[in-house]
């Protein structure tokens, strides 16, 4: 009972005097079921070990609360950093895609992109996609295609690659050193 807490409307869990039965069902610290004890009894043991007293569930048998003493602030941090965490995604695999009009100014850039994320570690997908007219042009897009790739041979070693009529695609992996 480390400080008196105010109700939220997001907080499912009462906390300390929120808890207002005359009796609840307590777990201690350790998670060893005490039993029914009375409210302030468990309030006192929450408070000697500087803890509170959490109702983490209801137990509708016996018509008591049943009441855990932890931290509630590391409980709340806990609940939030797994809803964060499921959030994020832990992205292996960047991508990078071109197109045949390119100017060469933006071309070394996405080339300089590449082996950044090949020195981290991240495989690359790299795509050059042709458009509408431009697949008449199939063959200076492979050339652009390939004349780059070249400058990527002492950083990555080529995965997979595929070229179809309307797509280049290649993996690159980093050379391992």
């Amino acid at each position: 009972m480390r400080s008196e807490r105010s109700s939220n409307k997001s907080d499912q869990n009462k906390v300390n005097e929120q808890i207002r039965t005359a009796n609840v069902f307590l777990i201690n610290e350790e998670g060893t079921l005490i039993g029914e004890t009375n409210t302030a009894a468990a309030l006192k043991m929450a408070a000697d070990k500087e803890l509170d007293l959490v109702q983490v569930a209801y137990n509708k048998q016996e018509n008591l609360p049943v009441c855990k003493i932890l931290d509630y602030g590391k409980l709340k941090y806990d609940k939030t950093k797994g809803k964060s965490k499921s959030k994020t995604k832990n992205q292996q695999q960047k991508e990078i895609k071109i197109g045949i009009n390119i100017a060469q100014h933006d071309l070394d850039i996405k080339i300089n992109q590449i082996k950044k994320f090949l020195g981290k570690g991240f495989s690359v997908k790299y795509s050059l996609q042709l458009r509408g007219r431009q697949k008449a042009n199939k063959d200076a897009a492979l050339e652009l295609f390939y004349n780059s790739l070249d400058g990527l041979s002492d950083y990555a070693e080529w995965d997979r690659l595929r070229v179809s009529s309307n797509n280049m695609l290649v993996i690159l992996t980093p050379k391992k050193p």
